[in-house]
């Protein structure tokens, strides 16, 4: 029975890595088209992740992480991210509070997370994702699993209309 348990337990892993991408689409009631959400956590919890939103009009990309201290104040942030053994790309950000539960440094340089997403959608390893904050000498950063990037990232794309070039 015991090894049964753990057969099964070792057969369900990879299911339960891939699950790190999500994307959730609705209907915008302001621009008439879908609005989504493209999560892809960085822990097995859900205390911190990177988040793409689009409508038909916007798109952002932010690490988001559970609290409030992040977003207590407008900070300038400087976000990077790479895609396997890709180009490194760079965000100017900024903090804000997310909702009541989480707060996010959030970007909404456009062609940068469209470069972000093409690399994403490819992705065969890992998404390395960097904070940092010169004036404080603060860096921080975290590898992404990219299990099931490429369909959420299709999922995300479809939904608001986005153009990849």
């Amino acid at each position: 029975m015991k090894r049964t348990l753990i057969a099964t337990s070792l057969m369900l892993l990879p299911f339960f890595a891939s699950a790190q991408w999500i994307t959730n689409v609705d209907d915008d009631l302001f621009s008439g088209g879908k609005k989504a959400t493209l999560v892809a956590t960085i822990d097995d919890g859900l205390d911190q992740g990177l988040a793409f939103d689009c409508t038909k009009d916007s798109l952002t990309f932010a690490y988001i992480e559970k609290g409030t201290e992040l977003g207590s104040a407008a900070i300038p942030i400087k976000m990077l991210a790479k895609v396997d053994s890709g180009e490194v790309i760079n965000f100017q950000a900024k903090t804000i509070q997310r909702n009541s539960q989480y707060s996010a440094a959030e970007t909404s340089d456009e062609e940068a997370i469209k470069m972000l997403l093409i690399q994403a959608s490819k992705a065969k390893n890992k998404l390395l994702v960097g904070l940092t904050v010169p004036e404080i000498d603060f860096k921080q950063s975290y590898s992404i699993p990219v299990n099931g990037s490429s369909s959420a990232v299709a999922k995300f794309v479809k939904a608001c209309e986005i153009k990849l070039n």
